[in-house]
C-alpha cells in the first residue's frame, strides 16, 4: 500500500483493496478475509485503513479523529473502543497478521507480521525479559529432549495429578501499588481455584520438594497510564509454560485486574482437569486445551476454532477435543460475516467432529451440544432439543449446555425456563466470563425486571469494566423510557453505527405512536432485518413488520428470540402471528413437545395457542390429503389415456415394457436430445 498522509479523510468507497500480512482487506466492501471472512463496521475499517497508511509510523489520536471522525469531538473511550475492534481483526488469520501497539500518550502503531514470523512488538521491560512464547518453549522441549518419555506425554508428578501451587505474584520493585495488586491477585486466584474445585495451595517450599502438577504465577506492572497483569500456568516437573494470559486496564480500573485474571485462569484449569480426568495427554495438547477452555468460556469463538483445529491433530484420540472442535465450528458458523455456503461448510465440520467424538466415547456430553449447535438457528427445533436432552442425560451440570440451551429456549418462547437455567449455570460454574451473565441480564430486562438487570450488570462491571456496555445500551434502547434511553446511548454509544437511527427513532417515537406514522427514518435503513421488524412493531406499523418477516433472515440473524420481546406484544396478538409461527415450524414443535411459549399464558391473549396450532395442523393435513387424492386421480387418468399408450409404445424397446412417470421431470424431448 503506497504511503499517503494519514490526516487525509478516509473514503471507503474510493479505497483500493490491499493486504496486511495474510489478510486481504476490502475497504469498499467493509470485509477482511483471512482464514475466515469478517464483515467490519465502517468506522473500524476507516481506522484500519488509516493505520495501514502509516506503514509502521505511530498515528496520534488527533490524526485518527481528524480522518475518521471528521474532526468531531469524541471521547477517548470512543476511540479506544474502535481501536480494540481493529485489534480483534488480526485473529482472522493464524498466526495473527498484525499487532496494534498502544504508544502511551502518543497514539497507535500497526505492525504487520512477516510470513512465518511472530508479529514484532515493543521490546519488553527488563523485568519481563525472561518471558518466552509458549510455542517456542514447546519447540525447545522437543529439540532439547525435555520429554520424560518417548510417547510425547508430560511426566506424571509425584503428587496428586491436578494439584496446583499458586506462587506469590510480583510487582515492580519499589512500586508499592503494583506490589499490593500482586498480592491481591495471588489471593484471589487461590480463592477462585478453590471454589472451582481445583486442589490448590500456596507454595512455600522449593520446586524439588513440591509435589504439585501445575504452578500458577505472574506479575503486575505499570503500562503507560494503566496496569497490566500477566498470568502463567507452568508444568512443575519440566518448568514449561503451558498457558499465559495478559490483561490491561486503565488506572481507574486496576482493582478489577485481580478478579478478571483469577476468573480466567481458574476457569481454564478447572475445565482442563474436568475433561482430562485421569487420562494422560500429549505434551502440546495440555497447553492447547487450556487455550480452548479459556476461549470457550469467554465466547472467543474464532480463537477457539483455531486452537481446536490444532488440538484434534495433536490429540486425535481425545473425544472431548473433537467435541470442543464441533462446538467452535458451529459457533463460528452462526457469527456475522459468513455467507450461507461458508456457514454450511462449518456446520458440516461441526457435525463430523461431534460424530467422531461419539465414536471415540459415546458418553461425550459435549458432542451432543455440538450437534445441537450445528443445526443452526431459526428451525429444526425438535432435533436441537433432543440433542440437548441427550447432553443433560449424560452430564446434568455441563456448563456448555447450561449456557447454550437457554438460547434455544429463547427462540421457542420459554423465557422463564431460560432464566432458571442460566441461574443453574451460575451455581454449576461461574458464568461471568461467558455470555451467562450478559444473557441473564438481558432475560431479566426482557421480563420487565430492569432494576435487577442493572444490578447484575453493575456486578459484572466490577470484574470486567465496560465488557457489558452493549448489553446496557440494548436494554436501554428497547425497554427503558425513551428519554432515559437517549441519555444512555449518547453517553455510552454515541459513535456506534446504529446510534443515529436509534436516537432519531426514540425522539420521534411518541409522535409516531400518536399519529400513526408508518415506516422508519432513513437513518434506519442499514439496520439488521430483525431490528427493523422490532422498530416497526414498537411504533405500531404491524403491516410493515409482517411484510418484513416475509423475507428470509440472513445467516447471522436467524435466531427468532426477538419474536417474544416486549415491543413485539402487539405483533404476537395479531391474527397473523400463529400462521407465521406455523410457517416457521414453531406450532408443530409446540404441539409435539407439549411445551408452550410463555406468552400463551397471558390472560388477555385474543386466541388460544393450542387451539390455533391444532387448526393449522388440521388444515395442512387436509391440504395434504386433497393433494394426495388429486395426484391419485391424475395418475389413474394418465394410465387410461391414449397419450400414455402412445408414450409407452414410443419409449419401450423390444424387451422394454416400461413407461416414464407422468410426474418425472424427464420427457421424451430431453431423452431424444431435442
Amino acid at each position: 500500500m503506497t504511503t499517503v498522509e494519514t490526516h487525509k479523510k478516509v473514503e471507503l468507497a474510493r479505497e483500493p483493496d490491499f493486504r496486511l500480512g495474510r489478510l486481504e482487506v476490502s475497504p469498499s466492501l467493509c470485509r477482511v478475509r483471512g482464514d475466515r471472512e469478517i464483515r467490519v463496521e465502517p468506522r473500524v475499517m476507516e481506522v484500519l485503513v488509516l493505520l495501514a497508511r502509516a506503514e509502521g509510523r505511530t498515528v496520534s489520536r488527533d490524526e485518527l479523529i481528524a480522518a475518521c471522525w471528521q474532526g468531531r469531538t469524541v471521547s477517548d473511550d470512543a476511540v479506544t473502543r474502535v481501536v480494540a475492534k481493529v485489534r480483534t481483526l488480526a485473529a482472522a488469520s493464524e498466526p495473527p497478521a498484525f499487532v496494534l501497539e498502544t504508544v502511551p500518550k502518543v497514539g497507535f502503531r500497526l505492525v504487520v507480521a512477516a510470513a512465518g514470523v511472530a508479529p514484532p512488538g515493543r521490546a519488553p521491560p527488563a523485568w519481563r525479559g525472561w518471558l518466552v512464547p509458549v510455542t517456542v518453549i514447546l519447540a525447545a522441549a522437543v529439540a532439547g529432549g525435555l520429554w520424560a518419555s518417548n510417547d510425547g506425554v508430560w511426566p506424571l508428578a509425584a503428587g496428586r495429578r491436578g494439584d496446583t501451587a499458586v506462587e506469590a505474584f510480583v510487582g515492580e520493585k519499589g512500586d508499592r501499588e503494583t506490589e499490593r495488586l500482586a498480592i491481591a491477585a495471588s489471593e484471589e486466584i487461590a480463592r477462585r481455584m478453590d471454589e472451582a474445585g481445583v486442589q490448590t495451595r500456596f507454595r512455600d517450599v522449593s520446586p524439588q520438594q513440591d509435589d504439585t502438577e501445575f504452578q500458577v504465577t505472574g506479575s503486575i506492572a505499570r503500562e503507560g497510564d494503566g496496569y497490566s497483569l500477566i498470568t502463567r500456568v507452568i508444568d512443575r516437573a519440566t518448568g514449561l509454560i503451558l498457558w499465559s494470559d495478559r490483561l490491561e486496564r486503565p488506572a481507574s480500573q486496576r482493582q478489577s485486574l485481580a478478579k478478571e485474571g483469577a476468573r480466567r485462569v481458574s476457569s481454564a484449569l478447572a475445565c482442563l482437569l474436568r475433561d482430562r480426568g485421569s487420562r494422560r495427554m500429549p505434551a502440546e495438547a495440555i497447553g492447547l486445551y487450556l487455550q480452548v477452555c479459556d476461549a470457550a468460556l469467554n465466547y472467543w469463538n474464532a480463537r477457539m476454532l483455531s486452537a481446536t483445529r490444532r488440538l484434534v491433530v495433536v490429540a486425535p484420540e481425545m473425544a472431548d477435543a473433537h467435541a470442543m472442535h464441533g462446538i467452535a465450528a458451529a459457533r463460528v458458523a452462526s457469527e456475522t460475516g459468513f455467507a450461507e455456503e461458508g456457514a454450511a461448510a462449518l456446520r458440516m465440520e461441526a457435525k463430523e467432529a461431534a460424530r467422531r467424538a461419539l465414536e471415540l466415547d459415546p458418553r461425550t456430553a459435549k458432542a451432543h451440544v455440538a450437534l445441537a449447535l450445528s443445526e443452526g438457528e431459526g428451525g429444526r427445533w425438535t432435533q436441537r432439543e433432543r440433542a440437548y436432552q441427550r447432553a443433560f442425560a449424560l452430564d446434568p451440570d455441563l456448563t456448555l449446555a447450561l449456557t447454550s440451551y437457554p438460547q434455544f429456549l429463547r427462540e421457542v418462547g420459554r423465557l422463564d425456563e431460560a432464566i432458571e437455567l442460566v441461574g443453574r449455570a451460575g451455581r454449576a460454574a461461574d458464568p461471568r466470563g461467558a455470555e451467562g451473565g450478559s444473557l441473564q441480564a438481558m432475560l431479566l430486562a426482557q421480563k420487565g425486571y430492569l432494576r435487577e438487570a442493572e444490578r447484575l450488570i453493575t456486578l459484572l462491571d466490577q470484574e470486567a469494566p465496560g465488557a457489558n456496555r452493549e448489553v446496557r445500551v440494548a436494554i436501554a434502547a428497547w425497554w427503558e423510557d425513551p428519554p432515559v434511553a437517549i441519555a444512555k446511548i449518547r453517553d455510552l454509544a454515541a459513535d456506534d453505527d446504529d446510534a443515529p437511527c436509534l436516537l432519531i427513532y426514540l425522539r420521534e417515537l411518541p409522535d409516531r405512536r400518536a399519529n400513526g406514522v408508518k415506516g422508519l427514518p432513513p437513518e434506519c435503513e442499514r439496520l439488521a432485518p430483525d431490528w427493523r421488524i422490532r422498530l416497526l412493531a414498537r411504533e405500531g406499523d404491524l403491516n410493515a413488520a409482517y411484510a418484513a418477516m416475509s423475507a428470509p433472515l440472513p445467516n447471522a440473524r436467524r435466531t427468532l428470540a426477538f419474536l417474544y420481546y416486549p415491543e413485539m406484544k402487539a405483533f404476537r396478538r395479531d391474527p397473523r402471528f400463529m400462521p407465521l409461527a406455523g410457517r416457521l415450524g414453531l406450532t408443530d414443535y409446540w404441539l409435539e413437545s407439549g411445551r408452550w411459549p410463555d406468552f400463551c399464558r397471558e390472560p388477555d391473549l385474543p386466541y388460544d395457542c393450542r387451539t390455533e396450532a391444532l387448526k393449522l395442523a388440521q388444515r395442512r393435513k387436509g391440504v395434504a390429503s386433497a393433494s394426495s387424492a388429486i395426484g391419485a386421480r391424475l395418475g389413474a387418468a394418465w394410465k387410461a389415456s391414449p397419450m400414455r399408450m402412445r408414450a409407452a409404445s414410443d419409449a419401450a424397446g423390444p424387451d422394454d415394457n416400461t413407461a416414464p412417470s407422468p410426474f418425472s421431470w424427464t420427457s421424451r424431448r430431453t431423452k431424444s436430445g431435442r
